[in-house]
């Protein structure tokens, strides 16, 4: 009898279990919701460029094209990597008199907001997580600077190379624009070490090294060189993926076209801002084969000066032509 008892209060428990939610077979428990996945943010800038932009199309490439006027002029054009960067909001720019800049948009034009956050600035070698890494020369030495929140946090890599933050901010390749790359990461008290080129992996890339790099810029996991290369003729420029070990992963070209210009990569595409009113060249990151043009005609711009803004969006600024003007474009 007692058994009995005890078998009837079992089943009643478990049932109890089950409809609290306590209990169940491979479900966990049947009434639990799994958690909502997080939505991905899209800047404002980039919502208004896929709201408000024409949209083009050339072959099968389609994009979204604003034209915004804009005050900036003479800025310094740089070379070796983009000369602008956008970083929460804002654009960071070199002056010609070699101040950094900060640029904004404010009723949609682009307008100075900081003329002078440091001075006897060379170049902007990057951006990670809040930090603007820039490039100056003080007392005759050229050392790496950060930026946080608009203010110098001081000289985080003492030498006369460029460092490029990677993954995050305390991570990052130092190289030369004579083609040597080295991985370094940051020291507790946030600077960086001068890598040793004996150490584990030597000089990158270890496969065809560069004889010069001409262009060097980080895309997520990816970083984006244009230069000659060992193996090939003096006059042969390539535009090549790397992955962040400096690996190759494919090669664009060669082309006697990519000795001028910038170049971005989108999650589709490699993108190059032709000099001499060329307009835009797209390549298929697929096969690296060129897939479409957009002529300065249809973008309103005619500019190699630019920046990525994210994986699908750069922006290109006309500073020196007498109705200066940011057009922002948004790959589909």
């Amino acid at each position: 009898m007692k058994s009995k008892k005890l078998f009837a209060l079992t089943l009643a428990l478990a049932a109890a279990l089950t409809l609290t939610g306590c209990g169940g077979s491979g479900s966990g428990g049947g009434n639990e919701k799994k958690p909502a996945s997080p939505k991905k943010t899209v800047a404002p800038i980039v919502e208004m460029v896929q709201k408000d932009g024409a949209e083009l199309k050339n072959q099968n490439v389609s994009i979204r094209v604003l034209k915004l006027e804009s005050d900036v002029k003479g800025l310094s054009n740089g070379a070796y990597m983009p000369p602008m960067r956008y970083l929460d909001g804002a654009f960071y720019a070199v002056s010609g008199k070699k101040d950094l800049v900060k640029l904004v948009l404010k009723d949609k034009k682009l307008v100075v907001d900081q003329p002078s956050l440091a001075q006897n600035v060379s170049f902007l070698t990057g951006v990670a997580g809040d930090r603007l890494f820039f490039r100056q020369q003080v007392q005759g030495k050229h050392r790496t600077h950060g930026l946080e929140k608009d203010k110098d946090i001081g000289e985080i890599y003492a030498n006369l190379g460029y460092l490029t933050p990677t993954t995050d901010k305390n991570n990052a390749l130092a190289w030369t624009n004579s083609g040597a790359f080295l991985k370094t990461q940051a020291k507790a008290d946030g600077t960086f070490p001068v890598p040793n080129a004996k150490q584990a992996g030597g000089y990158l890339p270890q496969n065809d090294p560069y004889i010069t790099c001409g262009w060097f810029s980080v895309h997520g996991d990816r970083a984006l060189v244009r230069g000659r290369v060992k193996s090939e003729a003096p006059n042969n420029h390539y535009v090549r993926e790397h992955d962040l070990d400096m690996r190759l992963v494919r090669s664009y070209g060669p082309s006697k076209d990519f000795n001028f210009g910038s170049f971005y990569l989108t999650d589709a595409y490699m993108v190059h801002a032709r000099s001499n009113s060329k307009g835009l060249d797209i390549y298929s990151r697929k096969d690296a084969k060129l897939v479409a043009n957009f002529t300065p005609k249809e973008l309103g711009i005619n500019a190699t000066y630019g920046c990525q803004i994210d994986g699908n969006t750069i922006a290109l600024l006309d500073h020196w032509t007498g109705n200066p003007k940011l057009v922002l474009i948004a790959f589909k």
